[in-house]
């Protein structure tokens, strides 16, 4: 799994703890909104390097595969990512569930 994605994953999951499901419209977009306006702050440098890692996937994945990312970016955006996932992680805990009112 991408860098990025295990990123979005852990992000999705605060939303879907709260009841909330991101749609395609909008995408990965609207995942790292909904996510700053909850964490942030306390959490907004660990969340800053998220559209940047998008950006990154989204070159390579339209650009000649050879070239179009280097394994000392991935390595170095590797800890960027586990940060995300390990912000995620502790916050969900903490977070209401979702229960719709009857």
């Amino acid at each position: 799994m991408r860098r990025n994605e295990l990123a979005e994953k852990a992000l999705t999951a605060v939303l879907r703890q709260q009841g909330l499901r991101p749609t395609r419209e909008g995408g990965h977009e609207v995942v790292i909104r909904a996510a700053e306006a909850q964490l942030v702050p306390p959490a907004g440098p660990i969340l800053r390097p998220y559209r940047r890692l998008r950006r990154i996937r989204g070159g390579g994945d339209y650009q000649a595969s050879e070239g179009a990312v280097n394994p000392e970016d991935i390595e170095a955006d590797l800890p960027v990512a586990e940060r995300i996932v390990d912000s995620a992680a502790d916050v969900v805990p903490h977070m209401p569930v979702f229960t719709p009112r009857r």
